[in-house]
C-alpha cells in the first residue's frame, strides 16, 4: 500500500473529472487547503486518490470518458502552470506526510528523493530528469526550473494554506 499511494497520479490519473458519490465524499474528504483554487494550487485530486487507497477503497477509471481542456497558448501561461504543478506536487507530499507520517516511508521508497535530485540537477544540466529519456522528448530546462521553481515553494504554501483554511473555518 505504501509505494502505491505515493504514485498513486500516475497508476490512477488526474482528477481533472472525477465523480464521487456524496456519502464517499464524506468518508474521505478533499484537503480544501490543496486545490487550483487554494495557496497551494493542485494536489487534491491525487491526495484525494491517496486517502480513497490509503482506506482500502478501489477507483474505477472510465478511458472512453471524453473531456475537453484549454490548453495554454503562451508561455507565459504554459510557465505559470508548471510553477503550479510543482508547488501542487510537493504541497500533497507534505499533507500526506502531515495525515499520516507513514506516508514518509512511502514517499522515501518510491524514490521522491531522488527523482527531485534528478529533477533539480536536469534543470539546470540540459539533460532529462527522466533516466535514460532522450532529451529531444523532454520539455526545455527553462520549463523544468520554473516547475523546480514551484516544487521549492509547495511546502510552504501548503502550510500556509491550511492556517488560511483553518481561520475561515474559526470564522464560521
Amino acid at each position: 500500500r505504501l509505494a502505491r499511494d505515493s504514485r498513486v497520479q500516475w497508476t490512477c490519473g488526474v482528477g481533472a473529472n472525477t465523480a464521487v458519490r456524496r456519502e464517499f465524499a464524506l468518508r474521505c474528504p478533499f484537503d480544501v487547503a490543496l486545490g487550483a483554487g487554494s495557496i497551494s494550487q493542485g494536489g487534491e485530486d491525487t491526495r484525494f486518490y491517496a486517502d480513497v487507497l490509503w482506506a482500502g477503497f478501489g477507483i474505477m477509471y472510465v478511458p472512453n470518458a471524453i473531456v475537453r481542456h484549454t490548453h495554454r497558448r503562451d508561455m507565459a501561461a504554459l510557465e505559470s502552470q508548471l510553477r503550479s504543478y510543482g508547488v501542487g506536487y510537493t504541497a500533497l507530499i507534505v499533507s500526506l506526510i502531515l495525515k499520516d507520517p507513514r506516508h514518509l516511508v512511502g514517499v522515501t521508497i518510491c524514490g521522491a528523493p531522488n527523482t527531485l535530485f534528478r529533477w533539480a540537477r536536469s534543470a539546470f544540466s540540459g539533460q532529462s530528469p527522466a533516466e535514460g529519456r532522450d532529451e529531444q522528448a523532454s520539455y526545455p530546462a527553462s520549463l523544468r526550473r520554473t516547475q523546480l521553481i514551484g516544487l521549492m515553494f509547495g511546502p510552504w504554501l501548503y502550510l500556509r494554506s491550511r492556517r488560511r483554511v483553518r481561520s475561515l473555518e474559526r470564522a464560521d
